[in-house]
């Protein structure tokens, strides 16, 4: 609730006023400007909330048993594979975790499975973050905290951004879903700039292409020939690309000949008309 105009202590009525704030606070208040009132208050809430942060985290710490009867080190193994699945589309438990107390939030920082788990869940930044500034530095110290742990990761190309992010943990992603969903996409530069990256470990790629295409981009035909440069012959045990009578492939992988580890290649191309 905001007050307009300066505030003071004669503003307010009722005795409640002088049992809840402490001789300190009603002394510091008659040094107080009225103009300036409205600041210092903002600044004692403010500090009166983290006090009972801090009491809640360390009443959580020593009310836990699990903190006192197992060892730091089995708890990381345990935070490692604690579920993360939510009960809503864009829920995930993680913040839950974090928030259980001060000791649970510093071995969870000491726990790359934990947020390698967590870059693996499709939609993690979907929900109005994807792309956005704040979204962008979330997903970049999620990568930061996973250490050197093996990724798989859900991504959507929908920003340049993901390259930056990608780049120097390029080696250690196995596998990799990607969704492609705009047009500016279709030609796939971004995709091809991230496997010509380099991803020496990558075992399986699957690539969701949901964009239709639009013939005047083209003279008139949907044929991905003309959109894409034909893909580079392939070592690949298992490449499954889905057809049927309104889909064909669209996506050049002329950027995986040199990924030995390649396993599984599933695409999935867009509707043609």
């Amino acid at each position: 609730m905001s007050v307009k105009g300066p505030l003071s202590l004669a503003n307010r009525q009722g005795p409640w006023v002088e049992l809840q704030l402490e001789h300190e606070d009603r002394a510091s208040i008659n040094c107080i400007s009225p103009s300036d009132l409205g600041s210092w208050f903002e600044q004692r809430i403010a500090e009166h909330d983290y006090r009972l942060r801090a009491l809640k985290f360390a009443h959580n710490a020593a009310a836990s048993s699990i903190n006192r009867k197992r060892p730091r080190e089995v708890l990381v193994e345990i935070f490692a594979l604690l579920p993360l699945k939510g009960s809503g589309y864009y829920e995930y438990r993680h913040t839950s975790y974090l928030l259980v107390c001060r000791a649970w939030y510093s071995l969870l920082l000491q726990t790359p499975r934990f947020w390698a788990a967590l870059l693996n869940k499709p939609h993690l930044l979907t929900n109005g973050y994807w792309g956005t500034v704040r979204g962008n530095a979330l997903y970049d110290r999620y990568l930061e905290r996973s250490g050197a742990v093996a990724l798989g990761l859900p991504i959507h190309l929908t920003s340049d951004h993901i390259l930056r992010s990608l780049s120097p943990h390029c080696h250690r992603i196995t596998r990799l879903y990607v969704r492609i969903t705009s047009e500016r996409e279709l030609e796939g530069p971004v995709l091809h700039s991230l496997l010509s990256a380099g991803m020496p470990s990558l075992v399986d790629l699957d690539v969701t292409h949901t964009h239709v295409y639009n013939p005047s981009r083209t003279g008139g035909t949907s044929d991905p020939e003309c959109l894409t440069p034909p893909p580079a012959s392939i070592s690949c045990p298992s490449v499954d690309i889905h057809r049927n009578r309104r889909r064909r492939s669209s996506i050049a992988l002329s950027a995986l000949g040199g990924m030995q580890l390649v396993r599984n290649i599933t695409l999935q191309p867009p509707c043609t008309y």
